[in-house]
């Protein structure tokens, strides 16, 4: 809508602006609404400012609700749902392969490739492991070009990645804490 105001503020000069008005088929108070709005402060400029800064330090990993609980932290009190726009306007997506993207399916049926080895709803032993496995090829492995990466500088990230997620990295299921935190909280680490 922003646009069809810049055509009438580029024509008025030649035109009256009722009749601009009634050609683009807007009310008198939406323009003046929407000139108001386009010139006006940006509310959320320091909140934009912290949901990139927390999304970049964490190298594109966390989506809203970790973004969310982080600024909570800092004492920004700000619902989900505008976490959530502010990211959507800013363009900021955790970037994540997942195992259900249609796509991803269709590849699988095609190569005639088994996508797991138990069965639907049966949870295996090793739940923790493979999550932990998932998790760190989701943020770290496909969230990364490793053309030319040789195995020494590969380790070297593998390891860093490893030391944020105990360290830095928050869980919902952990109360919105790193691993460190939650046991620090516990009383199991100093």
């Amino acid at each position: 809508m922003w646009y069809v105001d810049l055509v009438i503020d580029a024509m008025k000069e030649k035109y009256p602006l009722p009749i601009l008005l009634r050609r683009m088929k807007l009310s008198r108070s939406s323009y003046y609404y929407q000139i108001k709005a386009f010139v006006a402060e940006d509310k959320y400029e320091y909140l934009r400012h912290e949901v990139v800064r927390i999304f970049l330090e964490n190298k594109a990993r966390y989506g809203y609700r970790r973004i969310h609980a982080e600024l909570k932290k800092t004492g920004i009190k700000v619902s989900e749902k505008v976490v959530r726009r502010v990211m959507k306007e800013e363009g900021l997506e955790d970037r994540r392969c997942h195992y259900r993207w249609p796509g991803w399916i269709e590849r699988m049926k095609i190569n005639g490739y088994t996508r797991s080895m138990s069965q639907k709803g049966c949870s295996p032993d090793n739940a923790a492991c493979e999550g932990l496995f998932g998790r760190i090829k989701n943020e770290f492995f496909y969230n990364q070009d490793w053309t030319g990466v040789t195995v020494e500088e590969f380790s070297r990230e593998l390891d860093q990645y490893l030391h944020w997620y105990n360290e830095k990295r928050i869980k919902k299921s952990l109360g919105y804490l790193s691993p460190v935190e939650y046991r620090r909280s516990l009383g199991l680490v100093a």
